[in-house]
């Protein structure tokens, strides 16, 4: 298995990597491995039963083949590489014949293996171009011979030396196509798995986009109407202390929600249009969320509901400040939301093997079966609070994304009607 391993790195070290090297490039750079390898073959074979002259023909052919390799894998330049090597192919091949058998000899397969490599190599529209010469110099060839037959020299081969020169020709060939149907099968395969892959990021994008227009067409025009018909009413309708009171606080709540939305909003637009990195730096976890668990205790105090922390003060963690902020500000936010007046949520940081996790546990209304699969995607459909605050699920979307920026990983685990609990990790230590 480590022979295999250390074959196939060296392989790609030299044919090119399919992330970063284009298809068509690793077949022409794997044809010029196999083809310098068979080359270099050749060349000994001819040396030792005294066929100098295609010894030379084969050593020319050898480190031409190396340059066109250097120039392809190494300058960059796939389309000029292939042309002079098809070019410089047919010749080689076509001076070949005359001193290796001509139509009894290998040069006629090899000619066939190297159309087949050479289609399977160029772009479609030089297909028909490449089949004519190739088809017009193989049957030229031929036709000479035909009426000149003392062109052709003759090689009194011995029985060993015959059968070796037609195996070695045929074992060359085949691997030649063999390999090139390898590849190209493989690259079929490979481009159909990036395009079932697209198709599906595609979709999801779809929805993502009908959800934001959904969001952005009825979410912030709810409240804005809200505001509107409260301004029409003081105009309207002489309202008393008590009354105002109780519309200025759901108008409040109101407002609450559409920030929070508008800020979740506005940092997933920046997060998709821009390259966004994480400003990663080690900081006192407890210091840099205080604020943030203050402003969620008092939402959540509102809603009647209990809020403990329990965060060591020497707990340090890798992270961007920013993010984290945001990140814990929305699983508190959605804690607060999903669960009823008198329940409870914690909130809780552990450090372990050079890790922290933290959690936000509730006891709240729990997340559907059929609605957790989605839960951190725009797929899932719109939600609502114990006192009916809308969820768009834009939130924990974010969260991931920022999660995943950091470094870090998010998770969750919910009973539906017994609450949920959402979980963190950053690597971390306690100092």
């Amino acid at each position: 298995m480590r022979n295999r391993a250390l074959l196939k790195e060296w392989w790609l070290r030299f044919a090119g990597n399919p992330v970063d090297v284009p298809f068509e490039s690793r077949i022409f750079h794997s044809f010029s491995l196999i083809i310098m390898g068979a080359l270099g073959f050749e060349t000994i074979f001819n040396l030792i039963v005294g066929l100098y002259i295609s010894t030379v023909i084969t050593a020319v052919i050898l480190v031409a083949q190396f340059l066109l390799f250097y120039l392809s894998r190494k300058k960059g330049k796939l389309n000029l590489a292939v042309m002079l090597s098809a070019i410089e192919t047919h010749v080689l091949i076509g001076v070949g014949y005359f001193f290796s058998g001509g139509v009894q000899g290998s040069s006629l397969l090899m000619f066939a293996a190297v159309l087949f490599l050479i289609i399977a190599i160029v772009s479609q529209r030089k297909w028909i171009w490449w089949f004519s010469l190739n088809l017009i110099l193989v049957a030229g060839l031929c036709v000479y011979e035909y009426y000149h037959p003392g062109i052709v020299k003759q090689q009194n081969y011995t029985r060993l030396e015959l059968f070796v020169d037609n195996s070695a020709s045929y074992i060359i060939v085949v691997t030649l196509l063999t390999f090139c149907i390898i590849q190209i099968r493989r690259g079929y395969s490979e481009q159909k798995s990036l395009t079932e892959k697209q198709t599906l990021e595609l979709q999801r994008l779809n929805a993502e986009k009908d959800k934001l227009f959904s969001i952005l067409s009825h979410d912030l025009s709810t409240p804005l109407n809200s505001v509107k018909q409260y301004l029409h009413l003081l105009t309207e309708v002489d309202l008393d202390a008590a009354e105002r009171l109780d519309m200025e606080k759901g108008l409040l709540v109101t407002t609450e929600h559409t920030q929070e939305l508008l800020n979740n909003l506005l940092n997933w637009s920046r997060n998709q249009l821009q390259a966004v990195k994480a400003n990663l730096r080690e900081i006192n976890l407890q210091q840099q969320l205080h604020k943030t668990i203050g402003i969620a205790g008092v939402t959540a105090v509102n809603k009647g509901i209990a809020l403990h922390t329990a965060i060591d003060a020497n707990i340090m963690v890798t992270a961007d400040i920013d993010m984290i902020q945001l990140v814990v500000r929305n699983l508190l936010n959605n804690a607060i939301k999903f669960t009823p007046a008198d329940g409870r949520v914690a909130l809780t940081a552990a450090v372990q093997n050079g890790w922290c996790t933290l959690s936000v546990t509730d006891n709240g209304i729990g997340i559907p079966t059929d609605k957790q699969a989605a839960i951190f995607s725009l797929v899932a459909a719109a939600t609502y609070g114990t006192e009916k605050e809308k969820g768009t699920g834009l939130g924990l979307m974010l969260c991931k994304d920022y999660m995943q920026l950091q470094g870090g990983s998010i998770w969750f685990s919910s009973t539906e009607g017994a609450g949920a609990s959402f979980h963190i990790a950053l690597k971390g230590r306690v100092v």
